[in-house]
């Protein structure tokens, strides 16, 4: 009478312990694409999908091509399918080496970007998602070279 109820909880618990409890991130992203970064400083990346508002990704843009150079902690990942549409979007910024063009649309795959771009902020384990849109964008962005200025003068 027993056996059925302790099956029951035995093949439960199986499954329970088989799922995946990591939850993929932006820095999974990064360590996978075998770029590396100081884990125990602030680092800030921006995604830009190259499908999304306009607006929103040529602002993005400006701010990599003006920050990029000056902020060694600031990374971006472009996504879009097509590497020549990116290398035209971006211009003379595609050379930087914290720069990466996601082809496979791995971080839309793994939800970490949809269609408007993001900033995460990582601190040791803590990771901060900021979306981007019309109405907080120059804000957001603002507040992001005040974060990148203040951590590389520590």
């Amino acid at each position: 009478m027993n056996s059925p109820k302790l099956l029951i909880i035995f093949i439960s618990q199986i499954l329970l312990g088989c799922r995946q409890s990591h939850e993929y991130t932006v820095r999974d992203f990064l360590e996978s694409k075998s770029i590396h970064y100081e884990k125990n400083v602030n680092n800030a990346v921006i995604v830009i999908p190259l499908d999304g508002c306009s607006g929103c990704i040529d602002k993005s843009i400006e701010f990599v091509n003006e920050n990029m150079p000056k902020f060694k902690n600031l990374y971006c990942i472009v996504v879009t399918p097509s590497e020549k549409l990116a290398r035209l979007r971006l211009g003379s910024s595609v050379n930087y080496p914290r720069l990466l063009i996601d082809i496979e649309m791995t971080t839309r795959m793994k939800y970490l970007v949809e269609s408007m771009p993001l900033i995460y902020t990582m601190n040791n384990e803590l990771i901060t998602k900021y979306p981007l849109d019309a109405t907080n964008i120059e804000e957001e962005l603002l507040r992001l070279k005040g974060k990148l200025t203040l951590w590389q003068n520590r």
